[in-house]
């Protein structure tokens, strides 16, 4: 086809966009809804996609400030004893809301990895508790924890829906510097941080809002059809 001048292929873009939009008002009523329907059930599959992945932050979030607090009461400072174990009650806290959410899906493999992480992190918490373990010693195995829960993560995002959000996150094709779900960044030893942790937060909690409006938006439009 030869190229078009701009204004002609504007008309022409114009003219398809009207065409489409005349099929859809002539589309049956049965016809609109299943579409909608098939529209929210994508939206709330996506959704449920970034729980887990919401709940594998926050652990990671609780595994760093109990690493620092641990390596400090390790090293002496025992009036310290109290902030470790504040920061140990929130890892147990967002591991097992981790576990529910993982139990409620289809997510079996990212299960099983999240039972070992729990074994695995109250193993070394407990030793942590009784001076069993020196500070390197500590810290090696805070970092073990928190690749295991990047793995968590991964195994969510390769069981979801081909092009989802959480896919694209996985592979690093979000702008999010030095994202803890990108597979370069997980296998060293200073790869997951505070900062990283809130830039990925920050953007799951924005896709989590865009997907709560887009379904609002769809429902009002159903109930204006079905009215």
């Amino acid at each position: 086809m030869p190229d078009l001048p701009p204004s002609r292929r504007l008309r022409l873009k114009f003219a398809v966009i009207g065409a489409i939009g005349g099929a859809m008002v002539l589309l049956p009523l049965g016809q609109v809804l299943r579409y909608q329907n098939a529209d929210l059930e994508a939206l709330v599959a996506e959704r449920t996609t970034l729980d887990p992945l919401t709940h594998a932050l926050a652990v990671q979030h609780g595994l760093l400030g109990h690493r620092d607090a641990a390596e400090r009461v390790l090293r002496g400072r025992q009036q310290l004893e109290a902030e470790r174990q504040l920061r140990k009650a929130e890892v147990d806290a967002s591991l097992w809301a981790l576990r529910g959410t993982l139990s409620a899906g289809y997510w079996v493999r990212a299960l099983d990895e999240s039972n070992a992480l729990t074994r695995d992190w109250h193993t070394l918490a407990s030793r942590v508790a009784l001076h069993q373990v020196p500070p390197t010693e500590s810290r090696a195995g805070h970092q073990l924890l928190l690749e295991q829960a990047v793995q968590v993560m991964d195994l969510v995002s390769a069981a979801a829906p081909a092009g989802s959000y959480a896919q694209l996150l996985n592979a690093g094709r979000m702008h999010i510097a030095g994202s803890p779900l990108a597979p370069a960044q997980a296998d060293t030893a200073e790869a997951v941080s505070l900062p990283r942790l809130a830039a990925v937060g920050q953007a799951l909690r924005a896709h989590s809002a865009a997907i709560d409006e887009r379904s609002a938006a769809l429902k009002e439009q159903r109930a204006m059809v079905t009215v």
